[in-house]
């Protein structure tokens, strides 16, 4: 933990349990090594901007490379994301996590969604919940909204993700995670 400033070691020491305590400060000492060799700097030399707006996005201070970043971790999985002139998002979920996947999905997709979660194998369901969950709060961290809490009122093919363009890519990850990344698309 000596590299994360003393916001994140707060974070981290208000975690429940010593797993997640550790989880959290591997995550984000690696989101800071991997910053700064983007930056040319230490990862002590890493500064956050303070967090705005309702989802409090995070951002760098002084961030004259217009480098934007995110990160996402779950059961021993930790994926980054960078890109310079466009925001960016990423999500990965791991496969044995509990889930109400059908009440999720009657709350939160719309009907594009749904009937895609309908055409999974019965076997396969939870890992298509999971890979369609995984768009959809990539996309939600791109744009620093966050989870939308109601369903969404969109219509069309891109549902939820019309608001601002972008590219989204599934990531093939472990055999027992599934992941999406968001990036803005040049047009927006």
């Amino acid at each position: 933990m000596a590299v994360l400033d003393s916001a994140e070691r707060d974070s981290a020491n208000g975690k429940r349990t010593e797993r997640a305590r550790r989880a959290y400060a591997i995550a984000h000492a690696g989101l800071r090594t991997v910053l700064a060799t983007a930056l040319g700097i230490d990862p002590e030399e890493v500064a956050f901007a303070e967090r705005q707006g309702p989802a409090e996005k995070p951002a760098l201070a002084n961030n004259t490379h217009g480098l934007t970043f995110n990160l996402s971790h779950t059961q021993d999985l930790v994926v980054f994301a960078l890109a310079r002139g466009r925001e960016v998002g990423i999500d990965v979920e791991w496969l044995g996590r509990r889930v109400n996947s059908t009440a999720l999905a009657n709350r939160y997709f719309v009907d594009a969604e749904l009937a895609e979660l309908a055409r999974a194998p019965r076997d396969g369901r939870k890992r298509a919940f999971l890979q369609l969950w995984t768009r959809r709060e990539a996309h939600a961290k791109m744009t620093g909204e966050g989870l939308r809490r109601a369903r969404a009122s969109g219509t069309g093919a891109d549902g939820p993700f019309a608001g601002v363009p972008s590219d989204l890519l599934d990531l093939d990850l472990a055999p027992d995670h599934v992941g999406a990344l968001a990036v803005q698309s040049h047009s927006s």
